[in-house]
């Protein structure tokens, strides 16, 4: 990714999978990421991760935003807080996901409900932005 002055990178699921690894790896290559998801204890594990593979230091290319996809206003709070601090997005990487084990008999409705949330209404949440 060619990088310009100012701007970052949007990661949401950002805490683990294949969002920490994105995260990740956008900061290898020194680009500003903002990583977002519900766990703030591992939110703040990733962005420490992400200054030790940038060399830059944890201010300069990496924050973390505690971020539940399924809210609306939660994304765009992110994309806010995002555009404040680094200018301008990007680009926004919609990693958030959640899975659901069982027959469909035996998987509970509000179960369900959370795994359409997450993934397609977090999903096009962040395709707003």
């Amino acid at each position: 990714m060619s990088r310009r002055r100012g701007g970052c990178v949007v990661v949401t699921g950002g805490s683990s999978g294949i969002g920490r690894l994105t995260a990740h790896l956008l900061a290898t290559e020194g680009v500003p990421v903002v990583v977002a998801a519900r766990s703030t204890t591992s939110l703040d594990e990733v962005v420490d991760e992400c200054a030790a593979r940038s060399g830059v230091g944890r201010t300069g290319t990496a924050m973390a935003v505690t971020t539940d996809v399924r809210d609306p206003e939660a994304v765009e709070h992110l994309a806010e807080v995002a555009e404040v601090r680094f200018g301008r997005i990007d680009m926004w990487v919609n990693g958030a996901a959640v899975m659901a084990y069982g027959t469909s008999d035996s998987v509970p409705p509000d179960i369900e409900q959370a795994v359409i949330e997450t993934n397609l209404m977090g999903t096009i949440h962040g395709c707003r932005w």
